[in-house]
């Protein structure tokens, strides 16, 4: 059915997204999320080896593949080693390995994207931080910490996201990308409390923020989670000649707006 598709609609360029990416599912449920992150990417490939039209393809996998580090290591750098421990990341990596393999030994036009964690307009993954604390702040729903509020993330506006993938899906149609594996981050790391802060800066719910930074102080436990997370994309930003512009108060200020108006 896969090779169907991509054979009558002459595909040359694709984005492989598709994953099941919540961390605290994939750990409560590994089975499906290995079945289902492997075998998604085991069909696309084997699709494309038949194809004669496919140019360049995209597989998007995940900072968190280079797990636990050292702080004196950060920010990850495409050179580290991947080191992941939990079931996500895990199935993300072997996705990874799954595509080098094809890239190696089929000649199939391959990239691989590490990337933070992205947000934005329309993200409707509710247990993401942001998301989950701005649903809260207007009012939604309820928020559950699941750590202290101080592990380091990196976090990656929708709109550079975008701008980044199209580049990079170019230049490997174009058969002129140096590298197979690129970085893509913001390269500055906030904690949830710092996160919580800036949502509400432009959210007035005093009541909520405090109940929310009460719950944080009151967890201790920081479950199936790498401690400090953040991302080098130097190498990526100097050979797609991009640079990622989006202040991050107007990207939340673009977010708050968007789920106000649309989470019912």
């Amino acid at each position: 059915i896969v090779y169907d598709l991509i054979n009558d609609k002459e595909i040359s360029v694709c984005f492989h997204l598709a994953s099941q990416v919540e961390v605290q599912k994939a750990f409560e449920d590994p089975f499906y999320t290995f079945k289902n992150n492997f075998s998604i990417t085991l069909d696309l490939l084997e699709a494309f080896k038949k194809s004669k039209f496919i140019k360049s393809i995209i597989l998007t996998s995940t900072d968190k593949v280079y797990g636990d580090v050292e702080l004196e290591k950060l920010p990850y750098k495409e050179t580290l080693k991947p080191n992941p421990k939990f079931p996500y990341e895990v199935s993300k990596y072997i996705c990874e390995i799954l595509s080098e393999c094809y890239y190696n030994n089929y000649n199939l036009p391959i990239v691989i994207t590490r990337t933070s964690n992205i947000f934005g307009p329309g993200q409707l993954n509710f247990s993401a931080l942001i998301p989950s604390i701005i649903l809260a702040a207007i009012n939604k729903n309820n928020f559950y910490p699941r750590s202290n509020g101080l592990l380091k993330r990196d976090y990656f506006y929708i709109d550079d996201w975008i701008n980044s993938l199209m580049s990079l899906a170019e230049l490997n149609y174009e058969g002129k990308n140096k590298n197979l594996i690129y970085n893509f981050g913001s390269g500055t790391p906030l904690n949830a409390i710092q996160i919580t802060n800036k949502i509400f800066h432009q959210v007035k719910n005093q009541k909520i923020h405090d109940l929310i930074i009460k719950s944080f102080e009151k967890n201790n436990k920081c479950e199936n989670e790498i401690k400090d997370q953040f991302i080098d994309s130097t190498m990526s930003k100097k050979e797609l000649n991009i640079d990622f512009k989006t202040n991050f108060d107007f990207a939340l200020k673009t977010t708050i707006d968007w789920y106000s108006k649309n989470i019912k």
